[in-house]
């Protein structure tokens, strides 16, 4: 026995006949055939997966399978259903908000993946569908992001669909599970095989594995990987802006203010570095992850981490840091007319305070609003220690020795305070007007 199982319309052409109600072969001609097609069509358009079961039977094994298919009996249309998840429509418009698009590329029937496209909001009731007929007949659109669903689709033309949109210059992920999807699997930029249910093949092909066959799983990823680069960003930002107006200060001090000898003293320095770039470093490293990155479209491929036009941005928030902290060095020294070594410490008070509150501002994203403007408690926690370390050895007398420092009264307490935050101020009301550095709105394609 050669039993036959596929696509209704390629079963449906090799029958010669059909079981009718009683288990009795019946002929099937022109007329029965297309009643049997649009009965299939009738199911697909709710949604349902529909496959052809025919048989024959031999006297002895056939030595040609494929031609021995035709001629066989029709047995039953078999619908099947898989459920869609209830989050799955969420998830396709929180994929396509982060500028991804979304394609549906399947070997089932065009009314399945019609009605599965239209019930996730994949796409509209008047949305472009192809089938792999078409496709041989015309090739591929000249914009395959043109198109919502590709149904009908062989190996080879999921394969071309990759290649034509990586010829556009976009970003494709591939998602699949069968056999067949393998070669469009390893061609994609990004491989994603399911699985659960996806075969071992095509988790050999893939770079990534879905273990719970969800696209909310491929959402949440995506804004994962965005949220540790966004982390990243952060740090660099904070690290090189801060490190950025030490070096002002020592060199612009040298040059204004000779008399006053070394800007910052050895320990100083390596106290800066210790206080300023640690626990604050950590904490905007570990930030969590906010779901308005989600919004933002996605970055160019070629996007450098510190480009020129960033590196010019840091710049200038190392020179607002600077300024503010040597400000207070002149203010101390020609206004209130404190000596050289009191008035470097508050400078150096200064610096320190304004590095370490430049961390709430390195940690905005852009166009923020409402709680995004609010600092994280590791944040918070990590800055108060830093400030709390700093008066202690401006209060300790056994540190004034060791750090240049001495006792600082209400005044200068205020001039720290005060002078400290005004870069904070500037560069976070910058931040939260200023657009997402460095992305445009090019889309990538997925599956």
């Amino acid at each position: 026995m050669l039993v036959v199982k596929g696509a209704p319309e390629r079963v449906v052409a090799l029958c010669e006949d059909a079981l009718d109600a009683t288990g009795e072969p019946i002929p099937l001609d022109d007329g029965a055939r297309r009643a049997l097609l649009e009965t299939a069509d009738r199911m697909a358009a709710r949604g349902i997966r529909v496959l052809a079961l025919a048989r024959r039977t031999f006297s002895r094994p056939p030595a040609d399978l494929e031609a021995a298919e035709r001629g066989a009996t029709l047995l039953a249309l078999v619908g099947m259903r898989d459920p869609i998840r209830p989050e799955a429509a969420a998830s396709v418009a929180r994929i396509r908000a982060a500028g991804i698009r979304l394609i549906m590329v399947s070997g089932d029937h065009p009314g399945t993946c019609a009605a599965i496209a239209r019930e996730t909001g994949l796409a509209s009731p008047g949305s472009n569908l192809l089938t792999g007929d078409d496709l041989r007949a015309r090739g591929l659109p000249a914009d395959p992001l043109s198109v919502a669903v590709y149904a009908r689709v062989d190996p080879d033309q999921k394969l071309a669909l990759v290649h034509a949109l990586q010829a556009r210059g976009e970003i494709v992920a591939m998602t699949g599970d069968g056999v067949n999807d393998a070669p469009a699997l390893r061609r994609a930029d990004i491989g994603v095989a399911m699985g659960h249910r996806g075969s071992d093949v095509a988790r050999e092909a893939s770079d990534m594995v879905v273990t719970d066959d969800n696209l909310a799983t491929i959402a949440t990823a995506v804004l994962e990987g965005r949220g540790i680069y966004d982390n990243i960003r952060k740090v660099v930002d904070y690290l090189i802006a801060g490190n950025l107006s030490e070096i002002l200060v020592v060199l612009t001090g040298l040059f204004l203010f000779p008399e006053m000898g070394v800007p910052l003293l050895p320990l100083q320095l390596l106290w800066i570095n210790l206080l300023t770039d640690g626990l604050p470093a950590i904490a905007l490293g570990a930030d969590a992850i906010h779901e308005g990155l989600m919004d933002h479209p996605p970055r160019r491929p070629d996007e450098r981490l510190l480009g020129s036009s960033r590196v010019a941005r840091l710049l200038g928030r190392g020179v607002l840091i600077a300024g503010v902290s040597i400000g207070s060095l002149a203010l101390a020294r020609f206004l209130w007319e404190e000596p050289w070594a009191r008035a470097r410490w508050l400078m150096f008070t200064v610096l320190v305070t304004a590095h370490l509150l430049y961390a709430f501002a390195a940690r905005i994203p852009a166009r923020a609003s409402g709680r995004e403007l609010l600092p994280s408690a590791p944040l918070l926690l990590a800055v108060c220690l830093g400030l709390g370390l700093q008066a202690l050895i401006a209060a300790w007398p056994a540190a004034h020795g060791l750090f240049g420092a001495s006792a600082l009264g209400p005044r200068e307490w205020a001039l720290a305070l005060g002078a400290g935050i005004i870069p904070a101020v500037i560069i976070a009301a910058e931040r939260s007007a200023a657009g997402p550095a460095g992305r445009d709105a090019r889309n990538a394609g997925t599956r």
